[in-house]
């Protein structure tokens, strides 16, 4: 990261201790700049186009004008360093990251917020003009890091069985449109129950199936290795998320049938995300048991919390 963090101070004129560098991955490198009297994140990106990237920006500046509560840009436009290396400033979120096991944090409440904000994104998304995103007509195996090697061939097998039951579905801005794509409690933080969404670099036109999907995967997923609830799961976080979802967008019993399929997708995105990101490292105990469980999953088309059809049916 020592060569992106000298053109970033360049770039500000600063001094190297105003850029801590926060993540470093495939696709991205994330700082925090902290100049006098502001602090900035920083992303530097290598593998979008800058058209992809103004479009990001653009995205989050139109949800901005209509009151949704994300971390925009602090410049509407992408800065080029050198060929395909390109850099975007945004505001740091306000609040913490979210802890399952807080109270505070993790509550009926903000459930019902988290599925308020995603409703009007989506109700939002239909009167946006176009942008330059990936699409799930043109880029499915991109939007699910099929094209990433190592896949292996029960992974590809699934992801084209499921990749051809979605091809069937109808394309209406009642179910269709651009997405965050990644919609889930390690992209946003909260303050008094108020949700500040960021991370907008996988968005694309997408099934709004995919954001609830991710969402509740994630929640469940959380809730059930930190969390004993008296609840179920239903009425204890999709009944008060479904609430505040349907408070902004329609929930129809299409987003609903479309929405174990994408929870099987997203099994397949984080299987060939783990492996590629924990590939090189001695697994711990329980990332080798995460990535048995939903290599099982994937093997035998279960669904996580066997979240299946009949599941879904009585939330109609």
């Amino acid at each position: 990261m020592e060569k992106y963090i000298k053109k970033v101070t360049e770039y500000f004129g600063c001094n190297h201790e105003q850029i801590i560098p926060l993540s470093s991955g495939f696709q991205n490198d994330v700082f925090l700049y902290r100049g006098v009297n502001k602090e900035w994140i920083l992303r530097l990106s290598r593998r979008r186009s800058k058209e992809e990237l103004n479009s990001e920006l653009k995205f989050l500046d139109e949800l901005k004008d209509f009151g949704v509560t994300v971390a925009g840009p602090i410049h509407n436009n992408v800065i080029e360093f050198e060929n395909h290396l390109f850099m975007c400033a945004f505001e740091v979120a306000k609040g913490e990251r979210v802890d399952v096991t807080d109270s505070r944090k993790w509550n009926k409440r903000m459930f019902y917020n988290w599925g308020k904000i995603m409703g009007k994104m989506h109700s939002l998304s239909k009167q946006f003009p176009k942008m330059s995103r990936k699409s799930w007509s043109e880029h499915s195996r991109q939007l699910y890091r099929m094209d990433e090697p190592p896949v292996e061939d029960f992974v590809n097998r699934q992801f084209f069985t499921l990749q051809n039951e979605v091809n069937r579905y109808y394309k209406n801005d009642s179910v269709y449109g651009l997405i965050h794509n990644d919609f889930h409690q390690g992209n946003f933080y909260v303050k008094n129950n108020v949700i500040t969404l960021f991370d907008f670099d996988d968005c694309a036109y997408n099934w709004f199936a995919q954001d609830i999907a991710a969402s509740i995967f994630h929640a469940y997923w959380q809730s059930q290795s930190f969390l004993q609830t008296e609840e179920p799961f239903s009425t204890y976080f999709i009944d008060p998320f479904f609430d505040g979802y349907r408070s902004e967008h329609f929930l129809s019993n299409t987003i609903l049938h479309q929405t174990p399929i994408f929870l099987q997708l997203r099994d397949i995105f984080l299987y060939s995300l783990f492996k590629k990101v924990w590939a090189n490292n001695v697994m711990e105990d329980w990332q080798s048991y995460t990535i048995l469980e939903i290599e099982s999953r994937i093997k035998s088309g279960a669904i996580i919390g066997d979240m299946n059809q009949e599941f879904w049916s009585k939330f109609s």
